[in-house]
């Protein structure tokens, strides 16, 4: 493709943005309503595969099926006139996970908290329409800046490794022995090549994600693919708090509890791990310090619907995210440290007027001394 080219008699392209294994990402804009896009395209090399060309499609059909503000919006999906399919796609402002992790090395916890948690209510959503990722990695989630939602807005690009769960037992449709995805993001089941692979390889993928966001270094890292496999599969991953010691308790749980290797025994749920992950974004958004638990849940800590976002912190559709109050709305805080200032100063009157009284009443004649103690005490 060519800056300046027209597809389908309507796109203008303007720029390349990525380019990949499979496909090339451009900036265009549609001439007829002036608005602008991203355009993926299939390479022409892999137009004619069939495997390939099938995959390109499945994206947009299963991406345009999802609408959260954390997954990328599909609009439109055509080809061009020699036969390559392309995907029109909100155009978004901002950087790759992958990225900012190369420029900064980390993310603070709050934000991981917050960041996860988005993006694991959108894999519920995609989870309970029977679709699972299974690709999930640090170049597959992009930090969007939003406008609407005033700060960040993560969200999960390219389904096409996604796979439909099937009516039975929840199990994949699917080759025997098909390993795709990130090697390093897998889960063991999806590394040996399971034929029932579940929602619950992407709460390991996210597990992995949020232990390379918080640490800086992989989960599982070896010299080559085949030993990478046999890591992931057998192979204890190094603790999160052996590497980041000061990381709060309860948010290194939620990591760990995403890398357990027996999936009957790892948080079963997408939906499970984003309210854990709320909850913490919520206490650390109030900055409390020496706090480690997670409030009790309470019948108002609710996430935010489906098709809800949970933006930046300090935004007012969040504040599912922040922190409860701790008196009633409008009570004034300082009338409040009124109050209390005053009942201390009224406790410390009576205790000094009850030993004076005490002392006047032990030098006293023995006779008088139970009287005067009980007039002091009523008085």
């Amino acid at each position: 493709m060519e800056v300046g080219e027209k597809i389908a008699e309507r796109y203008r392209l303007l720029r390349r943005l990525a380019s990949g294994g499979m496909g090339e990402v451009w900036a265009a804009n549609n001439e007829l309503t002036n608005r602008d896009f991203a355009i993926k395209f299939l390479l022409k090399e892999f137009a004619s595969n069939d495997e390939a060309y099938n995959r390109f499609v499945r994206e947009a059909e299963t991406t345009g099926k999802l609408q959260h503000p954390s997954i990328v919006d599909v609009f439109d999906v055509a080809q061009t006139a020699d036969g390559r399919p392309f995907i029109v796609m909100e155009l978004l402002v901002g950087e790759g996970l992958d990225d900012r992790l190369k420029r900064e090395g980390t993310l603070p916890p709050m934000l991981v908290a917050a960041y996860f948690s988005q993006i694991a209510m959108a894999l519920d959503l995609a989870h309970r329409a029977g679709i699972v990722h299974r690709d999930l990695s640090a170049s597959n989630i992009f930090l969007a800046r939003s406008r609407d939602y005033n700060g960040i807005c993560p969200k999960i690009l390219d389904f096409g490794v996604s796979k439909h769960l099937g009516p039975n037992d929840g199990a994949f449709q699917t080759c025997h022995g098909a390993v795709l995805g990130n090697p390093l993001y897998m889960s063991p089941e999806q590394a040996r090549g399971a034929e029932q692979v579940d929602a619950r390889t992407d709460v390991w993928s996210l597990g992995v994600l949020m232990y390379l966001t918080l640490t800086g270094v992989a989960a599982f890292a070896s010299r080559n693919y085949n030993a990478l496999m046999v890591d992931i599969m057998t192979r204890p991953h190094r603790p999160i708090l052996e590497v980041l010691p000061a990381l709060d308790r309860s948010l290194a749980g939620i990591v760990e509890g995403c890398l357990v290797k027996d999936r009957t025994r790892r948080i079963g749920s997408a939906s499970e791990l984003a309210e854990r992950l709320a909850a913490v974004a919520r206490r650390l958004g109030r900055d409390e310090p020496g706090a480690v638990d997670t409030p009790k849940r309470r019948a108002t800590d609710r996430l935010p619907p489906v098709r809800g976002v949970v933006g930046a912190l300090d935004h007012a559709a969040n504040g599912s995210l922040r922190g409860h109050r701790l008196v009633p709305k409008g009570t004034s805080y300082g009338r409040v440290a009124w109050l209390a200032g005053l009942c201390g100063l009224a406790l410390g009157a009576l205790s000094a007027y009850g030993i004076v009284s005490w002392r006047a009443s032990s030098s006293a004649p023995a006779t008088g001394s139970a009287t005067t103690v009980a007039r002091s005490i009523a008085e």
